[in-house]
């Protein structure tokens, strides 16, 4: 398999998306370039990415390779690779920043890097991004993907190590360090990290009936509705795909086919598929379909580019 960091024709631009403003002093990466020896500069071992820091993280590509972990509470998968993400890089003590990449708080993100299904992750390196996988690959997969990185950012001449904080040292992400959480949400994650999926719901309706507008409250729910079916089924997307073949009309099939896709990474595919199932169905059977499509829709977030598309798509479904 070629190197992905032997070129850059996977890179993306960017730049529509940072402000057109030079860098601060940072920007000094030449100089690193310039001497063997390493040298510390000040910065976090592992950041939360979002359009308000993209400028800086691309700055501190350009003296220390940063991996972009893009991750979904929809998809069950991604909390392991940022875990694994982050115990390779706080062994890599400074020589890589993890940025991690909540796709439904920052769409625009995961646009720009032109990520379409999660988990996933990329290298940034001087600036330019290069995807390097897509799922949950093998530890050794990771392993050497990341030596790879710190390879192509020697041979680049990027010596310096990043000073880090009291939280990365402690095994803090910055998650870890957010503000304190609405009790609602503080105890149905709670429920969820216990697998008391059913207690989480409860937890999640309570806070519907008394704030009904609570968006939030909404997607999680919908979220761990998701997540306790897939606990229950324990299903593949292959093993779904060959349920819904062997009863094309049977809209529970369809639906738990389009679960196992979202679950997997694969949002613009569960959403094509049911969408196709809706078109060529009526009355009931389509119903169940497209009540169930709106709940996924309410999972992934209404702010998702594929749900927007999606949308349009439906009530074309509907209406033509």
């Amino acid at each position: 398999m070629a190197d992905p960091l032997s070129s850059l024709q996977g890179a993306v631009d960017l730049s529509g998306l940072v402000p057109q403003q030079q860098p601060d002093s940072a920007q000094g990466a030449g100089g690193a370039a310039g001497g063997a020896a390493a040298h510390v500069i000040e910065g976090a071992w592992i950041v939360a990415l979002s359009t308000q820091n993209l400028q800086q993280v691309l700055v501190t590509s350009t003296q220390v390779p940063v991996i972009v972990v893009f991750t979904s509470k929809a998809s069950p998968n991604s909390a392991t690779l940022d875990d694994l993400l982050q115990r390779h890089v706080r062994q890599a003590a400074g020589r890589l920043q993890l940025a991690q990449v909540d796709v439904d708080a920052q769409p625009q993100v995961a646009q720009a890097f032109r990520v379409n299904a999660v988990p996933a992750a990329a290298a940034v390196i001087q600036g330019q991004p290069v995807p390097l996988f897509q799922g949950l690959p093998d530890e050794s997969q990771v392993t050497t993907m990341l030596a790879q990185v710190m390879d192509a950012a020697a041979r680049a001449g990027m010596t310096a190590v990043l000073a880090g904080t009291d939280a990365d040292r402690a095994g803090e992400s910055p998650a870890d360090q957010a503000p304190q959480l609405p009790e609602w949400e503080a105890k149905g994650e709670a429920a969820v990290s216990r697998g008391d999926f059913d207690v989480a719901l409860e937890i999640y309706d309570q806070e519907i009936k008394k704030n009904p507008a609570n968006s939030e409250a909404q997607t999680r729910r919908a979220q761990v509705k998701l997540m306790a079916k897939a606990a229950a089924l324990n299903s593949t997307p292959e093993a779904a795909r060959q349920q819904t073949a062997s009863d094309p009309d049977d809209p529970d099939a369809a639906n738990d086919a389009a679960d196992a896709k979202v679950l997997a990474g694969d949002i613009p595919g569960a959403f094509s598929d049911l969408i196709a199932f809706i078109a060529a169905h009526q009355d009931d059977v389509r119903d169940t379909a497209r009540v169930h499509l709106l709940e996924l829709f309410d999972a992934v977030g209404s702010s998702d580019p594929a749900v927007k598309k999606a949308r349009m798509a439906l009530a074309s479904a509907l209406f033509s």
